[in-house]
């Protein structure tokens, strides 16, 4: 089973949390992020209702590495066209 961005939790505003809430949506996100490349920080956040430096530090603290901006370079043309 592959966890999709459509199974993320959805945190209620101001909501802080902790302990064992904490390490499970943390588990959720990365597992989330590593296993679907087009899946970025930002859909999480909105997906989840959490900030982008919510869920960033969430992957930070799980040792995910992070994806380079922008994408794929594949599809650009180049430069010289």
């Amino acid at each position: 089973m592959t966890a999709k961005l459509e199974d993320l939790p959805r945190v209620p505003r101001r909501k802080i949390l902790t302990g064992k809430d904490r390490e499970s949506f943390r588990v959720s996100v990365s597992v989330v992020y590593v296993n679907n490349p087009n899946v970025s920080i930002r859909d999480m956040s909105e997906t989840t209702g959490r900030s982008f430096g919510f869920i960033r530090k969430m992957l930070i603290e799980s040792d995910v590495k992070l994806r380079s901006r922008g994408g794929s370079h594949a599809l650009r043309k180049d430069a010289e066209d």
